[in-house]
């Protein structure tokens, strides 16, 4: 039950997080202002976004989404799965002794990190960390099949994580104020593996000092 609540279909949601644009001009070449991007995307250790994502599992035909309050910071996380009209479904909190999933009225769930706790107690074994590096358009080390756009940010690329192979497309971004500073930023970002489609849709960026 939990995890049906956690991931309750929200049909809006699911329209709302839009497929691919038409094919991009892409380079396979990181430019000074590809490298000049993700410089200024390591700098971005604390932020909070506000959006919806929409999780399809491949195998068995089944969508779900919630919408999503992601707060990041150096040595915490914390991501508010809620609903517009039941309020929020659960949160999830993660810092370097664990990590817990609460739900008003019921016992909290502990594990090592969120992933672990995802898929262990919920079945649900998504990217997490993957999501965190790639949700403000940075590239992990493994990265591989790297395409950029014109203007230095990231088109898509492959990565394992997870034991999976994942691809990850940036299907807009937007520019966003953070610090005094415009930083190119996401607004719509899909994962796909072998069994999961992932999409986020982000409407805000907000910094946390």
């Amino acid at each position: 039950m939990l995890r049906i609540l956690l991931i309750s279909v929200i049909c809006a949601v699911v329209a709302g997080c839009a497929s691919a644009p038409p094919d991009r001009n892409t380079t396979a070449t990181a430019s000074a202002q590809a490298r000049a991007h993700q410089a200024q995307l390591a700098t971005l250790t604390a932020w909070q976004l506000d959006g919806q994502i929409a999780v399809f599992e491949r195998k068995i035909d089944e969508r779900h989404a919630v919408y999503l309050r992601w707060q990041h910071q150096p040595n915490a996380t914390q991501l508010r799965f809620s609903h517009p009209l039941k309020g929020t479904l659960a949160t999830l909190t993660a810092d370097p002794s664990g990590a817990v999933l609460q739900r008003d009225g019921e016992e909290p769930l502990w594990a090592s990190d969120i992933t672990t706790l995802l898929e262990q107690r919920l079945n649900l074994p998504l990217p997490v960390k993957l999501l965190q590096q790639t949700v403000i358009g940075a590239l992990p080390a493994s990265s591989e099949q790297i395409r950029y756009l014109a203007d230095g940010t990231v088109a898509d690329f492959v990565v394992a994580a997870d034991l999976q192979q994942w691809q990850v497309k940036f299907l807009t971004y937007e520019s966003v104020q953070l610090n005094e500073k415009n930083v190119l930023l996401p607004h719509q970002v899909e994962l796909t593996s072998n069994e999961y489609l992932v999409r986020l849709r982000i409407s805000t960026w907000t910094p946390l000092n």
